[in-house]
């Protein structure tokens, strides 16, 4: 029988998922590996015990979920993900979906490619929507005005089950900025225009960036609910002019530098120069959303075909990451050196990595891999030393994956080579430790140079 799961050891298991997904070793094993590796990960939990966890944990509805009348599982024991960026104070995301562990009896035929609605499940889905309810709930209470912008791909869903790689259709509302504001998830493309007006604010306007979206029927559908829309269409491009109105008044096509765009009609106070321009803003926004989101992805682990929910949870979890970065950025607009969002991920990751869960903890828990200095000026607190213990020999002067990061205005540390005082910004990944990096104090390139030790 495997041992119980802790939820201290589901937020480590999450956070070092959003780890994986920033740092991006091509195989799980490198983190644990002698010359690869990652404190905060291997410090946090073994190999072994994370390898057990990605086997056994899938998602499961909270006891009083309507949802939960399909699932038979075992609870070990509750955790909403409720995550929150400790610096900053920044609330990402959370939902009632639930991780739980699964035995091997419980491992039935719900995979990927067998997602139909039977007899006894009307929504072939149903084990993510606690999940995205919760997380479409908390998108709700983001700030929406202005204009914009629907963007739709592919989620693979990466069970290995006869070489095929079934995905869900995934349909974005994207605020001017990048902002994503709503989020749903389909088998196909059944219902589009249904989900789209749902989404979408009534009296609002809406661009469609993609062209299998710009149909007759889309348009008409969203104005009759209230909503003008505009998308393009194809067609030759050339400089605006040309309109043509549909016969009952209610389309427009017309000709720019983009191609021919469509849209509903009888919104005056817009010209076709500040059509086009928004168009454009909106297709930017719906790139920069989904660019941020191909930056940094949480890898799927597990392998069993059916881990598909996995998929769906760190996909979220994903999207909430590069929300809360673009929220982050939008209060932070005056800082010299914001947060990267590679820096943000990882502190997010050390936040849940490090945290004590709620359990009731039998052992001291272990020293925390990472310094946590935030101290600007050039002394520190003595006991910063003692929280941060530096690296074995063997991880310090292998040579291999001391990569630097630069964090943001007054995220450094005191240089921990030798009697250095100084503070740097500048951390080694996988030491963990902060070092000098300049033109006449070199401290990150002697730290790791085991001549240097006569230095210290």
């Amino acid at each position: 029988m495997p041992n119980p799961v802790t939820a201290r050891e589901v937020a480590q298991f999450v956070g070092i998922h959003i780890a994986m997904g920033t740092l991006k070793f091509p195989s799980p094993r490198l983190y644990w590996e002698d010359l690869t590796k990652v404190p905060l990960i291997a410090e946090a939990m073994p190999l072994s015990r994370f390898l057990e966890l990605s086997r056994m944990l899938k998602l499961a509805s909270p006891p009083n979920d309507p949802q939960n009348e399909h699932s038979s599982s075992v609870r070990a024991g509750r955790h909403d993900s409720d995550f929150q960026n400790v610096q900053q104070g920044e609330t990402l995301s959370s939902w009632e979906g639930d991780i739980s562990q699964q035995s091997d009896g419980q491992r039935q035929a719900d995979t990927p490619n067998n997602l139909n609605v039977s007899k006894t499940q009307t929504d072939p889905l149903w084990k993510a929507q606690p999940l995205l309810h919760r997380f479409k709930a908390r998108c709700q209470s983001l700030r929406r005005d202005g204009d914009y912008a629907v963007d739709q791909y592919q989620l693979p869903l990466t069970g290995k089950m006869h070489n095929k790689k079934p995905s869900l259709l995934c349909t974005t509302l994207i605020g001017f900025g990048g902002l994503l504001l709503h989020v749903d998830l389909k088998l196909g493309l059944t219902d589009k225009e249904d989900a789209i007006e749902k989404m979408v604010p009534r009296g609002s306007m809406v661009f469609l960036c993609k062209q299998e979206l710009s149909t007759p029927a889309m348009l008409e559908r969203l104005l009759v609910a209230g909503i003008h829309g505009a998308g393009r269409v194809g067609g030759a491009r050339g400089q605006i002019g040309d309109e043509f109105v549909s016969s009952d008044g209610k389309l427009m096509l017309r000709r720019s530098h983009c191609g021919f765009i469509l849209s509903t009609a009888g919104n005056g106070q817009r010209n076709m120069a500040l059509l086009i321009d928004n168009f454009e803003k909106a297709q930017m926004s719906a790139h920069l959303n989904r660019d941020l989101l191909k930056l940094y992805s949480i890898p799927l682990t597990a392998s069993a075909p059916t881990c598909w929910p996995q998929a769906v949870l760190w996909y979220l979890t994903d999207l909430a990451l590069v929300n809360s970065w673009l929220l982050y950025r939008q209060d932070h607009r005056a800082a010299s050196a914001p947060l990267t969002l590679m820096a943000f991920r990882l502190e997010v990751s050390k936040a849940l990595i490090l945290s004590s869960g709620s359990d009731n903890q039998d052992s001291v828990p272990p020293q925390t891999p990472i310094e946590e200095a935030h101290a600007t000026n050039e002394t520190s607190s003595p006991s910063l030393v003692d929280e941060s213990p530096l690296p074995d020999a063997a991880t310090r002067y292998d040579g291999s994956g001391h990569w630097p990061e630069q964090l943001g205005e007054g995220e450094g540390g005191r240089c921990r080579f030798g009697d250095c005082q100084r503070t740097s910004r500048v951390l080694c990944l996988k030491c963990c430790v902060f070092l000098c990096i300049s033109r006449n104090h070199n401290c990150f390139l002697n730290f790791h140079n085991q001549g240097s030790l006569g230095k210290e």
